[in-house]
């Protein structure tokens, strides 16, 4: 007797990997945001093993014509990629994942730019007549050292070292520790 496994769709692959695999994720909001403009794609009520390369190859021309960046191209590809490796490594889907036969975009080079002396006067005087003094504080602090909202918001004192004017960043965005320098 030959047992035919359903082949569930795309979609509902996508609400399974955003409630068993998202949760573990440190950007999780951001990824459940990206699943639900995925959501809104006709190709993902397809049976997941009927989303071809071709489909995903259109997708990814699409999301370039509209204006999308190539970093946020390669970011929604990388989590449709993520959805059929879990249905195939976690779930036991043999489905073939149709992102790999499609080229990304380049990713281009982050951003090494720092605020000039004059710009850094200008958002400080917008923030000091509109804001709290402990706001403005908090906003100058993430210029003059790059980090982000959840990495302050994180912090302890253990993490700073006056002396050698550090910040110790062991739980960063990338799960990589970094260390931060503090200016003058």
């Amino acid at each position: 007797v030959e047992v035919q496994i359903r082949i569930p769709t795309l979609l509902e692959l996508m609400e399974r990997y955003e409630k068993e695999v998202c949760p573990r994720h440190k950007g999780s909001r951001q990824e459940i945001a990206r699943l639900g403009l995925l959501a809104r794609e006709p190709f993902v009520h397809n049976c997941a093993d009927q989303v071809t390369t071709d489909i995903v190859r259109n997708y990814k021309d699409r999301l370039v014509k509209a204006g999308n960046s190539n970093a946020t191209v390669n970011l929604k590809l990388s989590l449709l990629s993520a959805i059929y490796k879990a249905a195939h490594l976690d779930w036991n889907y043999a489905l073939k994942n149709p992102v790999e036969g499609v080229r990304r975009p380049p990713q281009g080079f982050g951003r090494y730019r720092r605020l000039s002396d004059e710009e850094r006067l200008k958002i400080e005087s917008y923030l000091e007549a509109r804001v709290s003094i402990s706001f403005a504080s908090f906003i100058g602090f993430a210029l003059s050292t790059g980090m982000r909202r959840s990495e302050i918001l994180s912090l302890n004192w253990a993490d700073i070292n006056l002396d050698r004017r550090l910040i110790s960043l062991n739980d960063s965005k990338n799960s990589r520790p970094r260390w931060i320098p503090i200016d003058e």
